[in-house]
Parts: C-alpha cells; sequence; structure tokens
C-alpha cells in the first residue's frame, strides 16, 4: 500500500536556494510513498520542526522592528513566539500587521502556526538541557 502526499520543497529537501534552481518556481512536489517510508518522513519533519523551535529568535531572519519587538518583550525562543495568539502579538508596543505578517510567514515556511502547542515535556528538558541559558 503506498500513500499519495503533497510535500513543500524546502521541507524535503532542505534547499534554502530552491527558487534559483527550479525555474518552474514548484513549492510543492507529489510524491508516492510506502506506509513505512510515510511514517519514517513524517517523523523525520517533526524532529526538524522541534530542533527548530527551540532555536533562537535571532535564527528567523527577521527585520530589525519584529526582532526588537520580540526581544524587548523577553521573548527568546521560537517556542515562546509559537505559543502566542495573533492578538497577543498586536498587543506589543511597536508590533503591527506588517511584523505579524512576516512572522507568520517564517513559521508557514516552518511548518508551524501562531498559538501551536508545545509539549511541556519538550519545554522541560530543553530547560534541563539548557539549565546555564536564561529564558
Amino acid at each position: 500500500m503506498t500513500v499519495l502526499i503533497w510535500v513543500h520543497i524546502e521541507q524535503l529537501c532542505n534547499i534554502k536556494n530552491y527558487y534559483t534552481q527550479n525555474p518552474l518556481k514548484k513549492q510543492y512536489i507529489q510524491i508516492s510513498l510506502s506506509i513505512e517510508a510515510f511514517i519514517l518522513l513524517n517523523k523525520r519533519l517533526e524532529k526538524n520542526k522541534c530542533d527548530y523551535l527551540f532555536q533562537r529568535i535571532e535564527e528567523m531572519e527577521l527585520s530589525v522592528r519584529s526582532h526588537n519587538t520580540l526581544h524587548n518583550n523577553n521573548i527568546a525562543y521560537i517556542w515562546q513566539l509559537v505559543q502566542m495568539t495573533e492578538l497577543e502579538l498586536l498587543q506589543l508596543k511597536n508590533f503591527g500587521r506588517k511584523c505579524l505578517n512576516e512572522i507568520k510567514e517564517i513559521l508557514y515556511e516552518n511548518g508551524l502556526y501562531l498559538d501551536y502547542y508545545v509539549d511541556p515535556k519538550w519545554i522541560n528538558q530543553f530547560k534541563t538541557e539548557n539549565d546555564n541559558v536564561l529564558l
């Protein structure tokens, strides 16, 4: 038995400059996988997502305004950001619709979104492993 899925090309290949290599500018490709391969691919994508969650905000390559607003509100890690809602972000000083759209786009490219559930045991494990880092 096989599964037919659509996969965002950057998630599958981790190619940041894909658009220069792809004249058709396709963002998604359709692939057919066995159930076992699909499960392995899904685990890999989830691991990548988890790794991304625990990176610092600086890794997102945000505009200066977006970065400074998050930094000034003690949001240092992506996992802290994704747990917030649009309304909570828009209530931050100097944070407007343009910053919100920028963040939503970057999160979407990495398979995440706002108001995302982050398992507390992941956070506790991260804090334990990084106990010398200020959160």
